[in-house]
């Protein structure tokens, strides 16, 4: 089933019936799936048992428990989900990874063109689903105790760091962050991770879309724009794809 907006998910409510009715996405429409990541412990050990030995031993190197257990929500929710497009058992999901360590499914027969997105902040988890381009998505969680401005400098072109200084101090943090989001989901859409200088592409908002100035990276002349969501207060999330001719589609798995 499609919702009107992006709902997040109980962890308990993915399991290895869930059903994704019309389970392909059309070439244009991007799903969207959002789940929670605080579990019930029979959860999370159900989800670790989902986990191939690579996710367990990532899981095992975080060194607070909350980090780990929803690190292995939020890669066993991933695994329940695209299980249900491609007809196979959860643990039967294979990933292999590009040289920036993006990870792509092993293709399925008939799904062969699936690709995907997860992030995780906090206590919530999001995972783009898309057929036949790449897919970015990225979540984040605001924070008032960082000094914006100054990571801007770092990481933002001159025209966002002037645009980003416009904004009134009180609501700079939240425009922060959508900067932020959207400059995250286009370099996973991308794959190529932050050895992209971020600070030589520039991204224009009008509403919730930005429109994407490459600056001759020549890696970006695929992807025109990225759009964002306010979620709710203090949240943030965006997602990018390859092309302009892209929706997104929000899921409940019924």
């Amino acid at each position: 089933m499609q919702a009107d907006r992006l709902a997040f998910l109980a962890p308990q409510s993915l399991s290895e019936d869930l059903r994704v009715s019309a389970a392909q996405p059309g070439v244009g429409e991007i799903d969207v799936w959002g789940f929670g990541l605080d579990a019930p412990g029979d959860q999370t050990i159900r989800f670790e048992s989902l986990l191939d030995s690579d996710e367990r031993e990532r899981a095992r190197r975080l060194l607070r428990p909350r980090d780990r257990e929803r690190f292995i929500a939020a890669h066993g929710a991933t695994r329940l989900i695209l299980a249900a497009y491609v007809g196979l058992h959860p643990t039967q999901i294979r990933f292999v990874h590009s040289a920036h360590g993006k990870p792509h499914l092993v293709p399925v027969p008939g799904c062969a063109d699936l690709t995907f997105s997860l992030s995780h902040s906090r206590e919530r988890g999001l995972l783009a689903v898309a057929r036949g381009r790449p897919v970015g998505a990225d979540l984040e969680c605001t924070r008032d105790d960082i000094d914006v401005l100054a990571i801007a400098r770092r990481f933002f072109s001159p025209q966002e760091c002037d645009a980003l200084g416009a904004v009134a101090a009180q609501s700079r943090s939240q425009a922060f962050f959508r900067y932020w989001v959207a400059k995250e989901a286009l370099l996973k859409a991308v794959g190529v991770g932050l050895t992209l200088p971020t600070d030589r592409f520039t991204l224009r908002f009008v509403g919730d879309l930005a429109s994407v100035q490459p600056h001759e990276l020549a890696q970006l002349e695929a992807y025109q724009h990225v759009r964002t969501l306010d979620i709710e207060a203090g949240w943030y999330a965006a997602f990018c794809a390859a092309g302009r001719d892209w929706t997104l589609r929000f899921r409940t798995g019924r």
